[in-house]
């Protein structure tokens, strides 16, 4: 009875053991998972902070350009200006060369006229002095000393000769005086003249310095908000790509996690989180459209070289509804460096499907949710490296990439 009893409390604590060992590998399991998931929501996260800023960089980037297409603007009116003032200083240095010569010449005119003044004062003076030296000539004695009525005519017209001729002599005495005056007033206005025009040379020479000095910190001001924008820009792409490898690369972890438990729980329904796929895949445009560029090699419209492509290209007009080709989980939704705008859908089974180049504001579900097949997820559009409206299909298997028609 003993022997019974402790084989009996043998077999429940071994029966107790087992369901404790059963009960402690799926929380293990699940414990696993959970961390996985956290994972994947850390790296979302840094994702989805990466993508605003590179939005927040771009709206930066869109002021920025403003602002160079402002200051470019500027710099056109600077060097029309810099032109302007270039060619007024060519002008003055010009006119200055002019008022020089005048007053070369005008100095000149100044000597002959002071030399014209010194011979008449000259002669004056010497007539003066032989007066004089003779005496005082009296103009009636001279004429009473006339012998006959002709030789009064003519000593009078002597007489009358001389003083005209004191009188010219004195007259252009006055007008050379006064030349001289003129010459020296015309010459000292010239000068100020010439000195007014030197000193508005100057102020423009500084000015033109000046807005060269403006243009040239222009030009450093606008390569250094380029060059800044660039390394933004490079940064956050390199964060999201960075991101998504690793969203992938832990997604396809979750995958295979939730293959090992469906494979040891059979009647746990796969408990991989995604629906089950109900048929083959829906028409991602249910409006139609037409593909443009198959899945596989071919000419790339950008580079002109053949290459791989990893989708089907399906034209259609922007903002055509874009839907779920299955059912499934999105585990991306926003910005992905190619594709623009993007939604991955994982359908579970390491089976997932990508529509890319979707309009901006077209991404009409967000991360985490659950979507059926048919649902509109999305707008066409031409984001990301597109050369028109149109939707990039994909469709990857175990990570690769796999011809849509497969599963269409």
């Amino acid at each position: 009875m003993n022997m019974q009893f402790k084989s009996h409390k043998r077999l429940t604590l071994g029966i107790a053991s087992a369901l404790a060992l059963a009960m402690l590998v799926p929380q293990a399991a699940i414990a696993d998972l959970n961390d996985l998931q956290e994972q994947q929501q850390n790296e979302q996260s840094k994702l989805d902070e990466a993508r605003e800023k590179e939005k927040a960089a771009k709206e930066l980037k869109e002021q920025f350009q403003q602002q160079i297409n402002v200051n470019a603007s500027e710099i056109e009116t600077l060097s029309a200006q810099i032109d302007e003032k270039e060619g007024e200083i060519a002008r003055l240095q010009t006119e200055i060369y002019k008022k020089g010569q005048q007053i070369e010449r005008t100095q000149r005119e100044l000597e002959e006229a002071e030399k014209r003044v010194k011979e008449r004062d000259k002669l004056l003076k010497e007539r003066l002095r032989l007066m004089y030296e003779q005496g005082e000539v009296q103009y009636l004695e001279v004429l009473l000393g006339s012998t006959s009525f002709s030789d009064f005519l003519e000593r009078f017209n002597a007489l009358q000769m001389i003083f005209e001729q004191d009188t010219v002599i004195l007259k252009k005495n006055k007008e050379d005086r006064e030349l001289i005056a003129q010459k020296k007033k015309q010459m000292e206005e010239e000068k100020t003249t010439l000195v007014g025009m030197q000193s508005t040379q100057l102020e423009q020479k500084t000015q033109l310095d000046g807005l060269k000095a403006q243009k040239e910190e222009i030009a450093v001001q606008l390569e250094s908000n380029k060059s800044e924008q660039e390394r933004i820009e490079a940064e956050q792409r390199d964060i999201q790509e960075s991101s998504i490898n690793a969203i992938y690369a832990l997604q396809q972890q979750i995958s295979e996690e939730r293959n090992k438990q469906a494979t040891q729980n059979p009647g746990n329904g796969g408990g991989n989180g995604a629906p089950a796929l109900s048929g083959p895949f829906a028409w991602p445009v249910p409006s139609g459209g037409w593909v443009s560029s198959e899945w596989g090699n071919r000419i790339d419209p950008f580079t002109g070289q053949r290459a791989g492509h990893n989708g089907l290209d399906i034209a259609a007009a922007t903002g055509t509804d874009v839907a779920a080709a299955q059912g499934g989980i999105v585990i991306t939704a926003g910005w992905v460096s190619g594709f623009g705008n993007c939604i991955i859908i994982d359908h579970g089974g390491d089976l997932w499907t990508l529509y890319g180049h979707l309009v901006n504001g077209g991404v009409l579900v967000s991360v985490g949710q659950e979507v059926g097949q048919g649902q509109i997820i999305g707008k066409v559009g031409s984001t990301g490296r597109s050369t028109g409206p149109h939707l990039h299909f994909g469709v990857y298997q175990n990570g690769k990439d796999i011809d849509p028609y497969t599963y269409l």
